[in-house]
């Protein structure tokens, strides 16, 4: 189930209007979220698979930054039952936090979340 990851979330972000990618373009747009499937302890691979994800969402200033990572949250959180091709029977974000980029100095906050998958 673990691929699957990426992709579900991807879809289950469309709704924030941006780029969503496992990856920063070399010229990242102003805004967008990056998600990485951090791994996450297998419940059993038959039956469940817990994901452990973290998320970065960029944007033009602090405000609009935590903004949509409270959209990021709220998706997540919301996620429910069927999900683009994947059964989700639980998921829950952490607090965003502001985490500013080091390289671009552009407004970013990041956070975490646990989803659960059934197979």
């Amino acid at each position: 189930m673990s691929a699957l990851v990426p992709p579900v979330l991807i879809e289950a972000l469309r709704p924030l209007g941006v780029l969503v990618a496992t990856k920063v373009p070399s010229s990242r747009p102003a805004e967008m979220v990056r998600i990485v499937d951090a791994g996450g302890p297998e419940v059993d691979q038959l039956v469940m698979d817990v994901a452990d994800v973290t998320w970065e969402a960029w944007a033009t200033n602090d405000v609009r930054a935590a903004q949509l990572a409270l959209d990021v949250r709220a998706l997540i959180d919301s996620m429910s039952g069927l999900v683009a091709w994947a059964w989700v029977t639980y998921a829950t974000a952490t607090r965003p936090r502001s985490f500013p980029d080091d390289l671009s100095g552009s407004a970013r906050y990041v956070g975490s979340a646990q989803i659960h998958f059934q197979a």
